[in-house]
C-alpha cells in the first residue's frame, strides 16, 4: 500500500480513490478466507484494481511492470478468470448493488450477512490505518 500511496503523491488524486481500492484490498483478503482462489492473493486483486485510475495509466500497461498471477490479470484486464465472481462481489458490495451482491455471494457459497460482515470489517480497517 505504501508504494500506492508513494507512487500517487502529486498526482492530486483524491484521497478517497486511495481508500476505496484499500478497502477492495481488505474485502477481498477476509473474503478470500472463505473461498477457494488457488495461489492468487486477494489482498493484491483488489488494490490494484484501481491502480489505473491512481496512476493515471492503462491497466494493460501497469500490469506489464507488475508481477501478478495471470488469473489476478486476467480479471483486472476484464477477461475470463476463476477470480470473477469474488470481483464481481467486491464491486456489486462497494456500489450497493444489493442483488448482484446477493447473486455473487450465492455463487460462491456466502451468506449476505458474512458479505456485509466482511465489507463493515474492511471499511473499519481503512479508518484504523487512515488514523496511525
Amino acid at each position: 500500500m505504501r508504494l500506492i500511496a508513494t507512487l500517487t503523491v502529486g498526482q492530486n488524486k483524491p484521497s478517497e480513490l486511495l481508500n476505496s481500492a484499500m478497502t477492495r484490498a481488505r474485502f477481498c483478503e477476509i473474503i478470500a478466507e472463505r473461498v477457494p482462489h488457488g495461489e492468487s492473493d486477494l489482498f493484491l486483486m483488489g488494490l490494484f484494481s484501481m491502480i489505473d485510475v491512481l496512476l493515471d495509466m492503462p491497466m494493460v500497461t501497469v500490469l506489464e511492470n507488475i508481477p501478478v498471477d495471470y488469473e489476478t490479470k486476467a480479471v483486472l484486464l476484464g477477461g475470463a478468470s476463476t477470480l470473477r465472481p469474488l470481483y464481481q462481489l467486491m464491486l456489486a458490495r462497494e456500489c450497493g448493488d444489493w442483488q448482484g451482491t446477493n447473486d455473487q455471494a450465492e455463487r460462491l457459497g456466502l451468506d449476505e450477512s458474512e458479505v456485509a460482515a466482511a465489507y463493515w470489517e474492511a471499511v473499519q480497517w481503512v479508518r484504523q490505518v487512515n488514523s496511525v
